[in-house]
């Protein structure tokens, strides 16, 4: 994130994974803040907004689409 406070990771779908392919930390503690899915497919790209206060991600997608989300970094949910 632009503050240096949050990093987020992103992973490749997996069936032993639980669904959550998406985890955001909080730098300093090392701990994470939110587990987060939405996006079908590999996670291909992660961005905060300037002011840290949205995450978007772009997944790899597949023929049903849902290959863009954005969270709200205040509770972790869906934003869109």
């Amino acid at each position: 994130s632009s503050s240096g406070r949050l990093v987020a990771s992103g992973q490749r779908k997996s069936p032993f994974a639980d669904g959550e392919q998406i985890v955001v930390w909080e730098y300093e503690s090392r701990k994470p803040v939110y587990r987060l899915s939405g996006v079908e497919g590999t996670v291909k790209c992660l961005k905060f907004s300037e002011d840290d206060r949205f995450l978007a991600a772009i997944g790899e997608g597949n023929i049903n689409g849902n290959d863009f989300a954005i969270w709200d970094m205040q509770n972790g949910s869906v934003a869109q």
